[in-house]
């Protein structure tokens, strides 16, 4: 190798060298290009803004203005601006304004000490852009268990510029999506003189309290895909907010309580508004909805006061919990086909809703769904299965309602008043039940001592009842054992109900359903088959009834106290009239009662002074005690053909009864059968009787005769005072008559003739007997 060529290698080798040197100098080094110092690592060539000094007087002499370049050039290396260090700008009192470009990806971190933060004591910073680009930038905060500060906390932000999708730099022991408030919630929470925020083309996520609290007034959204949650929460000044076509996402809460914005679109292709996104906007009038949206979510628009109107696209489904609460100015509300449900309170304290119309393809709203809706006059259903408890609670203006045959239950057996669908519905006049093949579950406000049924608040005047009614119980006692508890029916005691509309799918009326309503005049049956107690029990003005074919079973106390009805008349599938069934329907002139009938109870027709005639069918076996009683005015009482006894005290009373045909049938005749029956000429008993009970007789003063058979077994006693003159004991094989002289107390006998087997227990004080005879 000659000379020259070794002295150029030294001399290569020396520069090589000289560089290694240098680039390994800058990789240790903090180095000030322009007016910023900066960490270079040379390894790739990136660049991080780092402080001038820890101290207060950190970058003193820096002017207002501040523009960070995207690269620097040190040694004639260019090295890309890649982040911003913790302390880089602390206690810089004299920077107002920064841009950031786009290289840098990570602005401090998640430290747990607040004068570590990049912008601590920058208390005269103003604006900040983040310049336009496509990677997101990562940003740090002041870290603290209870109550951490954003990044910009001590700048009186007034203008941002965000050119770049902002994403959060977490600690390692709690996220910020768990503890948000350990970060400050964001770096521009709570800045109550930022006015100005641009969004720029390249951003296309807001992240969850970015602006949370802060004071603008308006923000374009224009080519934002998602914002998350409470991004703008309680920026009470933001009044306008356009949102671009390529919105999908609002996260919960993000709009809450921005009580100036006046309206809000939103586009195609959201599907969901999530929860509380608007509550509490108190100013918002307008809400337009894309034509892809199918749910919004617990309270979007909760307390929106000044909230006009809402129209909902084809593609909406359900409304969830509290939607529109408080929203009282909403007057209209259009839901179309293919709406499926609204949620609990969803309209609750709607105060001027006046009107809703549910399609048919709605099938549920939840607990006190309209409940407060004080203006609501008409509410079409749907095809709701179910009205819940409070569903219409305080519709004070609701005059009328018509309930789908859908509906399987209203309410439950609630022990709280107020729980009841309809407390409160003071103007309710008219209620229908569509025609429907499946019962009807109904609750009513459970007490123990004194409880209150559905309709206990509204004055109703018309009821059509399509559907059977059963009762819902309480697990502590039974309708059928306590009726007093569920206030005895939905319709107890409803003094201006004049019509009731028994519809032609209707088979059974349960016990106390129209119990004690005092206008009802008319009341017609077409296929009811029975009739429970006191289903109509002091329905004092019901003058007509209208029993169908299909009646087999009127219950206990069915028509107690029914004083006007005049008129009864059963078929032939009548089987069984229960106890009381007729009590004290004094004007009933007339009664027919078809082939059926089998049994009547006790008291059954007690006290129905007006009727005249009874014929009672062949089949007729059971008869209950008193229950022709007080008939006054039953002159012909024809028995059939199969009763077996005439009960106590069963034509008692019935003064004008002329003449009593005892069935063959009839084996006893009970205590005072025929009490004071003082208008019964003859009386003719056939062979079979065994028993003549106490009093039977009593006072039958028209009684001139009486044929006895010889089947009657035992004593008669006291059968016979005030009455009978011509008394003939027919022979027969049972030789232990006894009779007792107050047998015939007080009765004038003309030679009677009492045979040898006849036995006395004494005889004395007979009175004016003209003779006695014995064999």
């Amino acid at each position: 190798m000659s000379q020259s060529t070794l002295l150029k290698h030294r001399r290569y080798l020396a520069c090589l060298l000289f560089l290694i040197g240098t680039v390994a100098g800058l990789h240790a080094e903090s180095v000030q290009i322009g007016d910023l110092y900066y960490n270079l690592n040379t390894t790739d060539r990136t660049a991080e803004v780092t402080y001038e000094n820890t101290t207060s007087t950190n970058y003193s002499s820096l002017p207002g203005d501040v523009v960070i370049p995207a690269t620097v050039k040190y040694r004639n290396i260019d090295f890309s601006v890649i982040s911003i260090t913790n302390q880089a700008f602390a206690n810089c009192k004299v920077i107002q304004s920064i841009s950031i470009p786009a290289t840098v990806n990570t602005i401090g971190s998640a430290t747990i000490s607040k004068s570590d933060q990049p912008f601590y004591g920058c208390t005269s910073l103003k604006s900040v852009k983040f310049e336009d680009g496509s990677q997101p930038l990562k940003m740090g905060s002041y870290f603290y268990y209870y109550d951490g500060e954003g990044m910009f906390h001590d700048s009186p932000l007034e203008e941002v510029y965000l050119g770049r999708n902002i994403e959060y730099i977490n600690s390692s022991k709690y996220s910020f999506e768990r503890t948000p408030i350990s970060y400050g919630y964001s770096a521009f929470y709570n800045q109550p003189k930022l006015t100005k925020v641009t969004i720029g083309p390249q951003v296309t996520d807001i992240p969850q309290y970015l602006f949370y609290k802060s004071n603008l007034v308006s923000i374009d959204l224009a080519n934002v895909k998602t914002v998350g949650l409470c991004a703008f929460k309680q920026s009470t000044a933001l009044s306008t907010v356009l949102t671009g076509s390529e919105l999908e996402d609002l996260g919960e809460e993000a709009f809450y309580g921005c009580s100036a914005l006046g309206a809000i679109s939103i586009p195609n292709k959201m599907i969901e508004v999530k929860d509380r996104v608007f509550e509490q906007c108190s100013s918002l009038k307008a809400v337009s909805f894309g034509n892809s949206l199918e749910k919004i979510g617990v309270s979007s628009f909760a307390d929106c006061i000044a909230l006009e109107s809402i129209e909902l696209p084809l593609s909406f489904k359900s409304l969830s919990e509290r939607v529109f609460f408080g929203c009282k100015s909403l007057k209209s509300v259009t839901l179309k086909d293919g709406f499926q449900s609204v949620g609990r309170e969803a309209f609750g304290n709607c105060s001027q809703l006046t009107s809703l119309k549910l399609p048919l393809s709605c099938s549920s709203i939840e607990y006190g769904a309209f409940s407060g809706c004080s203006a609501m006059t008409s509410i079409t259903l749907g095809s709701i299965t179910e009205i819940p408890g409070q569903a219409f609670f305080n519709c004070s203006s609701l005059e009328s309602i018509v309930i789908p045959a859908t509906v399987n239950t209203i309410g439950s057996a609630t022990i709280s008043k107020s729980d009841q669908p309809f407390y409160g519905c003071t103007s309710l006049k008219s209620v229908k039940f569509e025609d429907g093949s499946q019962p009807l579950k109904m609750g009513s406000y459970f007490y123990y001592y004194d409880g209150e049924g559905m309709f206990h608040d509204s004055p109703l005047e018309e009821v059509y009842l399509g559907r059977n009614i059963e009762y819902i119980n309480s697990s502590n006692y039974s309708f059928e054992r306590n009726p007093i508890s569920y206030g005895y029916s939905a319709f107890y005691n409803q003094p201006k109900l004049t019509k009731v509309t028994i519809g032609p799918q209707v088979t059974d009326i349960p016990q106390y359903l129209f119990y004690k309503n005092p206008a009802l005049t008319l009341m017609r049956l077409p296929n009811v088959k029975t009739i429970g107690k006191s289903a109509f029990e002091l329905c004092s003005k019901l003058t007509t009834l209208d029993i169908g074919e299909a009646l087999e079973i009127v219950g206990d106390r069915a028509f107690y106290g029914c004083t006007n009805v005049t008129k009864l008349t059963f078929p032939d599938a009548i089987n069984k009239i229960g106890s009381e069934a007729f009590y004290d329907c004094t004007s009933v002139t007339e009664i027919t009662v078809g082939s059926g009938l089998k049994e009547i109870g006790e008291k059954g027709f007690y006290n129905c002074g007006s009727f005249t005639a009874l014929i009672l069918p062949s089949g007729f076996t059971t008869m209950g005690d008193a229950a022709f009683m007080n008939c006054r005015k039953l002159t012909i009482a024809q028995l059939g053909e199969s009763l077996t006894a005439i009960p106590d005290q069963a034509f008692e009373e019935c003064v004008s009864l002329s003449e009593m045909i005892v069935p063959a049938t009839v084996q006893s005749i009970g205590n005072r059968a025929f009490f004071n029956d003082s208008g019964i000429a003859t009386c003719s008993m056939q062979e079979g009787l065994k028993t003549i009970g106490y009093e039977v007789f009593y006072n039958n003063s028209g009684l001139t005769s009486m044929s006895i058979p010889g089947t009657v077994e035992g004593s008669i006693v006291f059968s016979f005072i005030k009455s009978i003159r011509d008394l003939s004991l027919l022979t027969g094989p049972i030789l232990d008559k006894i009779l007792t002289i107050s047998t015939f107390l007080s009765i004038n006998l003309n030679n009677p003739l009492i045979p040898v087997w006849v036995k006395f227990k004494s005889i004395f004080s007979l009175y004016s007997w003209a003779s006695l005879e014995t064999p």
